[in-house]
């Protein structure tokens, strides 16, 4: 069965007390930055007595955490402030997928699914302001940590008739839980907006070029193996478990 991989090798190797030994400043921030998520996810299910939302609670101390862990990721050789905002929020993101792992908190993920992909702008306005303040240090390549926490995704993404899936997970996202863009790169923007099903194993943008459009031909459809790229044909139903006849990878598609 092809599989996706999230983490790096090195980082998923570590347990708790591992990741706080080799990470000793983010082991003390990030349990603060998921309290804080904690509390923040109760308010976003909060409705008033006719169904209305009744607001996320602002007095969380969500924003003062996140510039803690980023403050850590600077002290742990985690982050370079001269690196795209994009790749410091996907470090972000694998540091939680990775306490989550460690800790199973769960319940703390839906708020930072809601700030930083449904108000993904905001997010980004966010990182950028709290590392503005934190200064600038110098990391020499060979103590740089951050290829720690790289996403190590090596996605197989597959057009169906209500979203973008992969070949290598069940990940799915549907077309109205994305706005697709044309700048700087074509691709898809994954908001959540629709479902509201906040799943941070999907990245927070999908290049266009990555994605196989899907060829049907005669009620079968035309695949590409994720594992040998040979092509595959087969007959199309809503989920498909689908065999490599070349090299026996099998994986599921929607149609």
């Amino acid at each position: 069965m092809f599989k996706l991989k999230i983490f790096s090798d090195e980082l998923n190797a570590l347990d708790e007390e591992r990741f706080c030994r080799l990470f000793p400043e983010l082991g003390k921030a990030v349990p603060e930055l998921f309290r804080s998520m904690s509390v923040a996810s109760q308010s976003l299910s909060n409705v008033d007595f006719f169904g209305n939302p009744q607001g996320v609670r602002r007095d969380n101390g969500f924003e003062q955490a996140v510039s803690s862990v980023l403050g850590a990721c600077i002290s742990d050789h985690v982050i370079e402030l001269k690196a795209p905002v994009l790749i410091h929020l996907n470090t972000l993101r694998m540091i939680v997928l990775k306490w989550d792992q460690l800790t199973e908190q769960e319940s703390a993920l839906n708020y930072f699914g809601y700030i930083f992909y449904r108000f993904h702008k905001y997010g980004k306005a966010l990182v950028s302001e709290k590392l503005k303040y934190l200064g600038d240090v110098e990391v020499k390549n060979e103590s740089s940590m951050a290829h720690y926490f790289l996403p190590h995704e090596e996605r197989h993404w597959y057009t169906s008739q209500l979203g973008v899936g992969d070949k290598g997970s069940s990940d799915f996202f549907l077309y109205e839980d994305a706005e697709k863009v044309s700048l700087p790169q074509p691709g898809y923007v994954i908001h959540f907006k629709k479902s509201q099903q906040y799943n941070l194993k999907l990245p927070f943008f999908v290049l266009e070029e990555d994605i196989e459009l899907a060829q049907a031909q005669s009620s079968k459809l035309v695949t590409a193996c994720p594992s040998c790229a040979q092509k595959c044909r087969v007959s199309v139903f809503d989920v498909m478990q689908i065999k490599c006849p070349k090299c026996q990878s099998t994986w599921k598609q929607r149609a």
